[in-house]
């Protein structure tokens, strides 16, 4: 892209926790053609969100949760997700409630791990571990 071409835009942002300035510099052509067009072509608008935020209030193995687990489920044609963010797990299933069911025993397991490898867990699976047990109560 030659560059009599092209219109250049800065844009000087501040941040203000260190009061450094940051310049961005873009090229963008005036005419775009072929390639450039895809690039800088608005992107299609998404699909409808079928995603919903829930919340566990146990592990379905007698422990209860004083805290709720919050998780992410979704639906994918014939499957459905239900997925912790904070834990870095996901349940799948034919149904919600599977794939619910599935994510309990997955948390259930990583708990039960955690506990029996506690002098031995790295500093991420330690706060993991420390989340689960304050999600219990048993912190």
């Amino acid at each position: 892209m030659a560059a009599s071409r092209a219109q250049v835009l800065q844009f000087k942002t501040a941040t203000t926790d260190t009061n450094a300035q940051v310049d961005f510099v873009s090229a963008v052509p005036e005419k775009p053609t072929g390639l450039e067009t895809a690039m800088f072509s608005p992107a299609p608008a998404a699909a409808a969100s079928t995603s919903r935020l829930m919340t566990l209030q146990n592990l379905g193995n007698g422990r209860t949760l004083i805290y709720p687990l919050y998780v992410i489920a979704d639906q994918d044609g014939e499957s459905a997700f239900v997925a912790s963010p904070d834990l870095a797990l996901v349940g799948r299933g034919d149904s919600e409630w599977d794939a619910v069911d599935d994510l309990r025993e997955q948390v259930a397991e990583l708990f039960d791990s955690l506990i029996e490898m506690r002098e031995t867990l790295g500093p991420h699976l330690r706060r993991q571990l420390e989340f689960l047990e304050r999600l219990a109560g048993t912190r």
